[in-house]
């Protein structure tokens, strides 16, 4: 979970048969103080165990325990949407969303940090699932970072333009933080809209089906009937909002991704929060927000006629879009996406 760490091992006497953990300490951990350290060095610590990066999770996590302390302690790192879930909400700060958008809007990564102590035996420890080692934490803050571009990405990426190659970035990180880039490297014009979406979804965890362009409900992406979206299922699983990532007031067609002006602020009218606590309230909520999109917008001429606009694609979109969404909204999503983020292996693999 670190770098420029010096590892040793802790020899076990007399205890062969467990596992023996790994001590990390700091490089120039003389420098440091910790008050109520005691004079012991509490820049060392024992390793007890490592849940390594999950792509599906989005986190990694260790246990370790600091020389001469009475507890485990538990620090997890991963994509802050991920992170948040699993901290306590009394621990998030009020401008946890602000600042996560100022750093990716960019270009820079983020990473969330979240820890806690564990009272436990080692051969407690040892079995302990990785479920009840990443919940209930203590959210610590964000570790920001960049990576710059090479020099010769822009221009390499000019020349493919001018061959009239398509090009696409598909990346694990942050959706706003590859828009950022994908506009430095001028892979997406400083000019260009780019819608980016949200999956409103039911909070059951319920297998979604693979749809097929027949048996698709429409109403979950969007209607042919006009784009109205009104679904007569009954049995609305996610809905999926695109919004342009600069501008409150452009938002796209569920359906056919079409953009349209809103005639009304889209806060007052959109669902606030990405998950329906029951099937009826996610219903609610789609038609709540169809009947904004019905009554309080109008096509956007301008740029429908310039198609000056692209989509960004987030994994859980794309996941969901490909099993739920008819066959001519993924054709359209395909075609106008320039970016995929957070996109998982499997995924990635699919595209």
């Amino acid at each position: 979970m670190a770098t420029g760490i010096a590892a040793s091992i802790i020899q076990a006497a007399g205890k062969s048969a467990m596992p023996v953990p790994a001590a990390v300490r700091p490089p120039y951990s003389d420098r440091f103080s910790l008050d109520g350290a005691g004079g012991a060095n509490v820049y060392e610590l024992g390793i007890i165990r490592t849940f390594d990066f999950s792509a599906a999770l989005r986190r990694q996590s260790v246990v370790a325990k600091r020389l001469g302390a009475r507890y485990n302690e538990v620090y997890v790192k991963g994509a802050p949407e991920a992170i948040r879930e699993l901290c306590f909400s009394d621990t998030i700060p009020r401008d946890f969303d602000r600042t996560l958008l100022e750093y990716t809007n960019h270009g820079y990564r983020v990473i969330a940090l979240a820890g806690k102590s564990l009272k436990m035996s080692w051969p407690k420890l040892q079995r302990l699932k990785r479920d009840a080692v990443e919940q209930d934490l203590i959210f610590l803050g964000f570790l920001v970072f960049e990576n710059k571009l090479k020099p010769t990405t822009a221009p390499v990426l000019d020349e493919l333009r001018g061959a009239k190659i398509r090009q696409i970035m598909c990346t694990g990180d942050n959706v706003l933080t590859a828009i950022s880039v994908g506009r430095e490297c001028r892979m997406v014009p400083e000019d260009m809209r780019v819608f980016v979406p949200r999956l409103i979804r039911r909070k059951e965890v319920v297998p979604m089906p693979t749809a097929t362009a027949n048996s698709a409900d429409e109403g979950s992406c969007g209607n042919s009937n006009g784009g109205s979206g009104n679904s007569s299922s009954g049995d609305v699983r996610a809905m999926v909002v695109w919004e342009d990532s600069s501008d409150e007031m452009r938002i796209l067609d569920p359906y056919t991704l079409e953009p349209r002006l809103a005639t009304s602020q889209v806060k007052e009218r959109l669902v606030t929060s990405d998950v329906a606590e029951t099937s009826e309230e996610m219903e609610r909520q789609q038609q709540h927000y169809f009947n904004w999109l019905h009554n309080y917008t109008d096509v956007d001429m301008s740029l429908a006629t310039s198609g000056d606009y692209c989509v960004a694609v987030t994994g859980e979109v794309f996941r969901y879009m490909m099993d739920e969404a008819p066959d001519m909204t993924i054709g359209r999503m395909l075609m106008r996406a320039a970016i995929y983020a957070r996109m998982s292996p499997d995924e990635k693999a699919e595209l």
